[in-house]
């Protein structure tokens, strides 16, 4: 269970940072729609 939670932790910290840098290529060079 604790090496869940750490794992859903470091999961959360990881999106944290990538969303904004995601949102920031998508608005410089949009990508095509998909999953």
């Amino acid at each position: 269970m604790k090496k869940f939670v750490a794992m859903f932790t470091v999961v959360l910290f990881v999106g944290a940072i990538m969303a904004p840098v995601i949102a920031q290529a998508q608005a410089q060079a949009p990508a095509p729609k998909g999953t």
